[in-house]
């Protein structure tokens, strides 16, 4: 299995609903787009309404026979992927992206990633969401470096906790 490093703290953009989420993570991919770092045109609407092209963080949304980057492993609902291109099989665009390691690098921290894979485009715009922003409660259990949580009178105690509670520092 190949597996690429990529140096840089793991951050989490909470908000309490869907909707706010998918809001969130937009605007985020628009800053990115913005400084250059994501492909502004060759994209696809993704699950969420949202654009995605190379460069973009995604998340998958539905556990899949897809064999992603390693013997055995499957492609899972939650799996952070990188989109690194496009490549076309027949008439069929096809997305190559590798997926987050859950474990990162003993020495550094760095984020590792899978060997590359690939997915169709209609998986992409059926079960795919941009990854830049999440709800609370898809973020229980996790802990990143940090965390940032967009609070409004719709966020409860638990959800301001949960929120509060996932960065490190």
């Amino acid at each position: 299995m190949q597996m690429v490093a990529c140096f840089a703290a793991t951050a989490l953009l909470l908000a309490t609903a869907n909707v706010q989420a998918v809001e969130l993570a937009r605007r985020a991919r628009d800053e990115l787009a913005g400084l250059g770092l994501v492909d502004r045109d060759d994209v696809v609407e993704l699950a969420d309404g949202n654009v995605a092209g190379p460069g973009d963080l995604i998340v998958a949304r539905k556990n899949d026979r897809i064999r992603a980057g390693a013997p055995g492993r499957r492609l899972a609902n939650r799996d952070v992927l990188r989109l690194d291109r496009w490549d076309e099989m027949g008439e069929e665009r096809i997305a190559v992206v590798s997926r987050r390691l859950l474990r990162p690098g003993p020495v550094t921290g760095q984020v590792l990633w899978s060997a590359p894979f690939g997915l169709p485009e209609p998986y992409l715009e059926r079960h795919v969401q941009l990854a830049y922003a999440g709800t609370v409660h898809a973020a229980e259990g996790r802990t990143v470096d940090t965390g940032h949580l967009v609070v409004d009178e719709g966020a409860g105690r638990e959800a301001f906790y949960v929120g509060m509670s996932r960065g490190r520092g």
